[in-house]
Order: C-alpha cells, then sequence, then structure tokens
C-alpha cells in the first residue's frame, strides 16, 4: 500500500514537470500568435506610462491617450507577460520571453488543481487529469502561446477551488476567493459567466457566501480599474463603454464549411460551437466527458455542490454560445475556460471505471481512446494550434481542407523557419504580402530582427491589388483570402498543409 502511493506521487511529479518540458518544447515550434503583438506592445506601453505617472507627469498627461489601448482586455495576466519579456532573458526571441508569463499561471493551474481535483476525488483522479491535458493539443497550444486562454482556464480552476474552500469562518478563504476574483476579473469579460456560476451555486448551495462572493466581486472590479490604465480617465462612461464593446462583439473572420464569415455577414450558426466541440479537443476528453457527465447526472451526484459546479463550469460557457446570432469564431476558443473542467469530469468517469475490477471491456475502451487521443496529437504535430481529431473523418490537416475548415486561424505557421526561409530567398527591398495574419506581426519580427528591416511589408488584412507586391506568404486562414489572389499567385516557391509562398509573375521581369 505504502509502495503503491509512493508510486503515485513520483507519477504526479512526473507529470507536473512533463509539462515544464512540454512548454519549452513547442515554444520554439509556435509562430507569433495573432494576439500578440498586441498584448506585448500594450503591456510595455503601460509600463511605460507607469513609470511617467510617477516620475514625470508632464510626460504622463502628455503621452497618455497614445499609451493606453483600449480595445485590448484589462489583464493583470499582459503586465505579468510584460514583465518577463521585459526583465526575463531566457530565450533568445524576445516574444518567446513574454510566453514565459504563463508559467506563473501554470503553478497556479497546479494549486487550484491541488485543491481542488486532490484534495476533493484523491490522486488517481488528479493523476488522470493532468494526463488528460498533456494529450490535448488545444490545451497545450493555449498553454504556450502568450494570449489570455491559457491564464483564464488557470483562473477560473483556481475561482473552483477558493469556492470549495470549506472553512470560510477562516481567513485564509477569504483572502483565497478574493485573490482569485482579483485576477480573474482582470483577466477576461468570461469572467463575469464564472462570477455567475458561482452565485447561482451560492443561491442553491451556501447562502452564507453570498458576502464572501459580494465583497470579492467589489474588490474585483476596483482590481479591473488599477490594472486598466484606459479606466484611470472618465471611469464609469469608460467601463460602459468596454462592456459595451465585447458584448456585443462583432463576427470575426471564421472560414466555417466553404463558406466565409466576417464582420460584414451573418454570425456563424449556432452549431459551430458544438461541432468545435467534437472535432477540437481530444477524442478522450470528447467521449468521456460526454458519457462522465450523463453518469453524474443519472447517478444524482450534481446535488453535490461541487460536482454541480464543477458541471456548470463545463458547461455553461459551451452553451451560452449555443443561442442565435451570436458570433463565434476562433474554433473552441470562446469556450476554452471548459476545458479543464471537461477534464475533470473524464477523469472522474474515467476512474470509476478502473475502481472496478470485474469490468474488464470499459478499461479497454479508456486505453483505446487514450492511444487513439496520442496518435491524433503526434499527427497534429507541430499545428497544435490547427488540431482536427479523429472524428473529422480520420482528421489531419486534409481533412479540414476538404471539408473547408479554417485551419491555421492564430498564424502559428510563420515560424522561426519560415522566417529564416524568407530572410534567405527574398530579393533585396522586396514588397511582402502576408495574408492570413495580423499586419503588425511581421513590423514587430522586423523590430526584433527576425525579418529583414529591408523587405516592405502590407499594412492592410484583406488585399486585394496583389500585382503590387513581389512575394505572397499565404497561411492558410481563408476567410482573410480574396478572390483575387488565385489570379495573381503564379509561381509557388514554398507549400506546406499551413503556408504557402509565392513569387508574383511581373511581365517587366
Amino acid at each position: 500500500m505504502i509502495i503503491n502511493i509512493l508510486v503515485k506521487k513520483i507519477v504526479c511529479v512526473f507529470l507536473i514537470i512533463s509539462y515544464f518540458f512540454v512548454f519549452d518544447f513547442y515554444v520554439k515550434k509556435i509562430g507569433m500568435a495573432w494576439d500578440e503583438p498586441d498584448y506585448l506592445i500594450s503591456s510595455q506601453n503601460h509600463f511605460r506610462l507607469i513609470k511617467y505617472f510617477f516620475n514625470d507627469r508632464a510626460k504622463y498627461q502628455k503621452h497618455y491617450f497614445e499609451l493606453i489601448d483600449w480595445t485590448n482586455h484589462p489583464a493583470l495576466t499582459r503586465w505579468l507577460q510584460g514583465f518577463c519579456y521585459k526583465f526575463i532573458k531566457f530565450y533568445n526571441i524576445p516574444y518567446h520571453n513574454f510566453r514565459l508569463g504563463n508559467l506563473i499561471f501554470l503553478v497556479i493551474f497546479f494549486i487550484a488543481s491541488y485543491y481542488l481535483i486532490f484534495k476533493n476525488f484523491g490522486m488517481d483522479v488528479f493523476i488522470y487529469f493532468l494526463i488528460l491535458n498533456l494529450i490535448n493539443p488545444t490545451f497545450i497550444f493555449y498553454l504556450v502561446c502568450g494570449t489570455l486562454d491559457f491564464p483564464i482556464m488557470a483562473i477560473s480552476l483556481f475561482i473552483a477551488a477558493a469556492y470549495f474552500y470549506d472553512t470560510p469562518k477562516k481567513n485564509i478563504y477569504f483572502i483565497f476567493l478574493i485573490f482569485a476574483f482579483c485576477f480573474g476579473l482582470c483577466t477576461k469579460l468570461n469572467s463575469i459567466i464564472i462570477i455567475f456560476i458561482c452565485f447561482i451555486t451560492s443561491i442553491l448551495f451556501e447562502r452564507e457566501k453570498l458576502k464572501y462572493l459580494i465583497i470579492a466581486l467589489i474588490i474585483g472590479i476596483f482590481s479591473v480599474i488599477l490594472f486598466y490604465p484606459f479606466l484611470w480617465h472618465n471611469t464609469l462612461i469608460n467601463y460602459k463603454n468596454y462592456l459595451i464593446f465585447h458584448l456585443k462583439h462583432f463576427q470575426a473572420y471564421e472560414y466555417y464549411f466553404f463558406k466565409v464569415y466576417s464582420p460584414n455577414t451573418n454570425p456563424t450558426p449556432f452549431h459551430y460551437p458544438i461541432f468545435y466541440f467534437f472535432v477540437n479537443f481530444a477524442e478522450i476528453t470528447v467521449i468521456f466527458s460526454i458519457f462522465g457527465a450523463v453518469w453524474l447526472l443519472l447517478t444524482k451526484q450534481f446535488f453535490n455542490k461541487k460536482i454541480f459546479l464543477i458541471l456548470c463550469f463545463a458547461g455553461l460557457s459551451i452553451f451560452l454560445f449555443l443561442r442565435p446570432a451570436i458570433p463565434t469564431y476562433n474554433k473552441t476558443r470562446l469556450f476554452s475556460t471548459a476545458l479543464p473542467f471537461l477534464n475533470i469530469i473524464a477523469a472522474l468517469f474515467i476512474n470509476e471505471i478502473f475502481q472496478k475490477p470485474k469490468k474488464f471491456y470499459p478499461k479497454i475502451i479508456v486505453v483505446i481512446f487514450f492511444v487513439i487521443s496520442l496518435f491524433s496529437f503526434v499527427h497534429t504535430h507541430p499545428h497544435i494550434g490547427s488540431h482536427f481529431n479523429i472524428f473529422l473523418k480520420g482528421g489531419g490537416l486534409k481533412q479540414a481542407e476538404n471539408f473547408g475548415l479554417q485551419i491555421d486561424t492564430w498564424g502559428e505557421s510563420l515560424t522561426l523557419d519560415i522566417l529564416e526561409f524568407i530572410n534567405k530567398n527574398f530579393r533585396y527591398s522586396a514588397r511582402v504580402a502576408i495574408i492570413g495574419h495580423e499586419p503588425k506581426t511581421a513590423y514587430y519580427l522586423q523590430s526584433i530582427n527576425l525579418l529583414r528591416r529591408d523587405l516592405n511589408f502590407n499594412i492592410e488584412f484583406i488585399i486585394v491589388n496583389f500585382q503590387d507586391y513581389d512575394y505572397i506568404i499565404a497561411l492558410n486562414n481563408k476567410s482573410l483570402w480574396s478572390a483575387e489572389f488565385y489570379q495573381t499567385a503564379k509561381k509557388n516557391i514554398l507549400k506546406t498543409d499551413t503556408i504557402e509562398i509565392y513569387e508574383v509573375n511581373k511581365s517587366s521581369k
């Protein structure tokens, strides 16, 4: 018995360490994601603003409106990532250091997992949970990228763990919960869903916790203001405008079953989140979270506040996007907070299966889906941001192409190897069009000397006049391709599943 517990502890430690190795491996494989330049530049501007505020009020007044960025989320996440970018030189590539900020949230993720899963459901469930996350390409992608998606996963788990803490009369609970909400509200507007779930759970199960939630909410609102310079002036009006802007978010560009959706079209169909739930997460997560949820409901375990809260965290953030005329995009990004909770449900169900020694076939099914998910991950590598599992007719990028789906949503295929190819092969002072990515990215990459500074890049998203350029770099994000693209791009000099580079055929050359 003692040996068995020791082995499980060793496995836990090994799995936790594996997260850091996986992070280090993929941080260099994934190209700079769409949002990262905005977050990176915004974080550094905010640091400059703070410096001016304390050292030079005249410069603060002069540069305030220049340095604030109201369109980004008021995230303390961005400050922590920005701190790593500015002061930690672990990697040679600057934006890789920006991504190191996620490791702070990985530690928070482990702390929350320990209190939420290990303490409540035991070591076996904790081990299954750690494994399920590791074999989910979507989870690993968000763990690595310097966006806000992994931090909100970690904070959601942290808030759930805080809510589960069973000693509200002790100061530690009070501090724990407020700390969670302060981080959560400074991370993303999705936190409103988290707050709503906690309040509903309190009303149903523990009304004595409502006062702690209200205090945490008030402090959380002030923490948003503290870490969001846009709200330092005209606070109430700007806060209202921020909420309205994100609550009425436009339809982002999306290529879905051969049709392009954009701010100028209707939103994607209501089945968009259902479809991507089935094809974007790991197979073992999809199957065992569904059957696990059914098992929890049939056994009436949802009457337990902890199970109820986990089911709500897993399901509500998905179901909210099933309403008609709701803009959805970026595959499962909008409900990525659900993924850790889906894995908790799956881990609980898998543990239930392995606790019954006489039932052999269910265990074989678990092993089969584990192997399938592992194979699917390998099949996806290194384009883990464009994961499509076997439920899409066998999975992979080619099937996604055949079904008319968006592949490189984030720009991950603009890798260091591709940048090196561009630097070596493009003519001096060439005019280069990048389609399928945020145009600012190229200029940032030039500023850190990863792209030659003599190259001239586009500034517009949708390019019509390709004849104005010498080269076209086409990421496989067809929502941002124009009809003129194929007519202009004549000579393909590099082609992969995720990126194509063309030299424009000009009669004058």
